[in-house]
């Protein structure tokens, strides 16, 4: 699943930038200095939210993994040791993994809030920004 995402991934950001790299070529044909400006302030805000997003995913991303990992650890200690001493050994690893999985929710809360962000930095329903 995570390689799944990690290709998911790699393809959204690559057509995020081919889409500023058009955006970007698009900026040297607009003559008029004014729009041209705005043009390039807004690529920037929209360039900027999409590193925030990205960086937020990827934190994320490395989060959940991390716990996965650490979560199959305590399974394959449990697999050979399956008894009441084992349990016990590793109570206190169950307990380190339900504080990282808290830290997980809050890095997939805040990609969940940039991604939703960018969408509607992003969303053609949108109305003009009044400045």
């Amino acid at each position: 699943m995570i390689t799944i995402n990690k290709r998911i991934y790699n393809a959204r950001m690559r057509s995020n930038a081919v889409f500023l790299a058009a955006w970007d070529k698009q900026l040297t044909t607009i003559t008029n200095a004014d729009v041209r400006s705005r043009s390039e302030a807004r690529r920037k805000e929209v360039g900027d939210q999409f590193n925030t997003a990205q960086s937020d995913y990827a934190q994320a991303q490395d989060a959940l993994r991390s716990l996965i990992d650490y979560l199959q650890d305590i399974r394959r200690a449990l697999s050979t040791d399956l008894n009441a001493n084992g349990v016990e050994a590793v109570k206190p690893l169950v307990g380190n993994a339900n504080t990282t999985a808290t830290k997980v929710q809050t890095a997939l809360t805040q990609a969940n809030a940039s991604l939703t962000a960018l969408s509607a930095q992003m969303s053609s329903a949108r109305g003009p920004t009044a400045k």
